[in-house]
């Protein structure tokens, strides 16, 4: 069935046709206290801080933009945790990608994989067979970090952050990487990740794309370990799975590629949270978004 009503309308009436809506921890600024207002204050310009040093965007103004290519923004709130279990006030910019025309013709790729069960459960028998270390990771504003735009986009700032950068009405923001709410902002988070890990000598499973291998036979130059210790011709000696932000890693400690590869991957990704104690926790349905 094809409609001939504008892309923007089309989005609109869809948005309106959920018929239940999903529970939202979103806050109103209007029922907190001065001194929580301030802390969400804090937030919104520690969010604004991350796109200008991402390379996120950059200022325009609006008789340079498209505005059918324009994207309105919203700041989300709500209270998240600090790793000490405290209260952190958070703010995420996030642009309304359900208007984005290029992707409502269906001129946009938009999957991203994650890791498959099944993947999972080999990493988990592996390393209580091989008596594998473990530990999980989450990358720091992921989203923002994803291959550069291919497409011109502009977002239309709401007043409150027109206000915290010093800008008028008229100003516009020039979109050069992914952000929040852009409908292929996960996959193209999903191919940065893929060309990292695989810089640095990762190999991606051949049956599940966000599954990588710690291989041994990929490091010549590094010394080998007792192959009795390893796994299989290639010398497997670790392993990464991840799902969008998360990582779910482990290895043979005593190895030296499995200790140059950790090192790698703290160089190259910006962890908010990386934790290798006895209990661990990967993505569930609760986790934050990246």
């Amino acid at each position: 069935m094809f409609s001939t009503a504008p892309a923007k309308k089309v989005a609109r009436q869809a948005k309106h046709a959920i018929i239940k809506k999903k529970p939202t921890s979103e806050l109103n600024e209007r029922g907190l206290t001065m001194m929580e207002r301030e802390q969400f204050m804090q937030a919104k310009i520690k969010e604004l801080k991350s796109f200008f040093e991402n390379g996120v965007w950059e200022f325009a103004h609006v008789k340079d933009t498209d505005p059918q290519r324009t994207l309105t923004s919203r700041m989300l709130l709500k209270w998240s945790k600090n790793l000490d279990g405290s209260p952190r006030a958070k703010a995420r910019l996030v642009v309304r990608g359900y208007n984005d025309q290029d992707a409502l013709e269906g001129k946009v790729e938009t999957t991203a994989p994650t890791t498959s069960r099944l993947s999972r459960s080999m990493f988990l028998s592996l390393s209580a067979v091989l008596k594998w270390c473990g530990w999980t990771a989450d990358v720091a504003t992921a989203f923002l970090q994803g291959l550069p735009q291919e497409r011109q986009l502009w977002v239309k700032l709401p007043r409150e952050v027109l206000t915290i950068l010093g800008a008028d009405d008229s100003t516009r923001m020039l979109l050069r990487k992914p952000c929040y709410g852009q409908i292929d902002a996960p996959r193209r988070w999903f191919l940065e990740a893929t060309r990292r890990l695989t810089s640095i000598g990762l190999r991606p499973h051949i049956l599940d794309p966000c599954a990588f291998l710690i291989c041994e036979t990929d490091f010549p130059d590094i010394a080998a370990t007792d192959p009795s210790k390893c796994l299989g011709a290639e010398r497997i000696v670790g392993m990464v799975c991840i799902h969008v932000d998360d990582m779910l890693g482990g290895g043979l400690e005593e190895s030296l590629v499995y200790q140059h590869v950790v090192k790698q991957l703290r160089n190259i990704f910006n962890f908010r949270e990386w934790k290798d104690q006895d209990e661990l926790e990967y993505w569930s349905l609760s986790s934050e978004d990246p």
